[in-house]
C-alpha cells in the first residue's frame, strides 16, 4: 500500500499542474495494475476538503461528489472509512464544515454525549452545545 499526501490526491483530482498530474496518473496506473492500494489518512481527507473549498472554491455539492468517488474506489483505502462516510453524510446535508462534522463523529464514536462548540452552524444539531 502507498500513502498519498494531500497535494498528490489534489493533483489527481484537480489536474491544475498537468506535469504533476501525469506523474500521479502513472503511479495510480501502476497501483491499479499490480492490485496494490492507495492509502489516505483522515488528515488528508480533511485537508483535501479544505483545499477544494477554500483554495479552489468548489461548492459543497462538487466536494461531496469527489469524496463519494474516493470512498467508492476499489483501489483506495481510507483510514476510518466509516467515520469519513458518516461525516460526509452530515456535510452533504448540513451547513457546517466537513472538519467540524468529522470532529463530531470522532467524539460520538468515543462515547461523548455532546460536543461543545461556538460554531453557530453546528449548534443547529442538538448533539452540539455552546459552553
Amino acid at each position: 500500500m502507498i500513502a498519498f499526501d494531500t497535494n498528490v490526491i489534489a493533483r489527481f483530482i484537480l489536474r491544475d499542474d498537468e506535469k504533476q498530474a501525469n506523474r500521479v496518473d502513472a503511479v495510480v496506473a501502476r497501483i491499479v495494475d499490480t492490485g496494490d492500494r492507495i492509502y489516505l489518512t483522515t488528515t488528508v481527507i480533511v485537508e483535501l476538503v479544505w483545499v477544494l473549498s477554500k483554495r479552489y472554491r468548489f461548492d459543497r455539492q462538487d466536494i461531496v461528489k469527489e469524496l463519494w468517488m474516493i470512498l467508492s474506489s476499489d483501489y483506495i483505502e481510507i483510514e476510518d472509512r466509516e467515520k469519513v462516510r458518516s461525516a460526509l453524510e452530515s456535510y452533504a446535508s448540513g451547513p457546517a464544515d466537513f472538519a467540524d462534522y468529522f470532529i463530531g463523529v470522532q467524539a460520538f464514536d468515543a462515547n461523548c454525549a455532546l460536543v461543545m462548540t461556538f460554531d453557530k452552524d453546528l449548534l443547529r444539531d442538538p448533539r452540539f452545545l455552546e459552553p
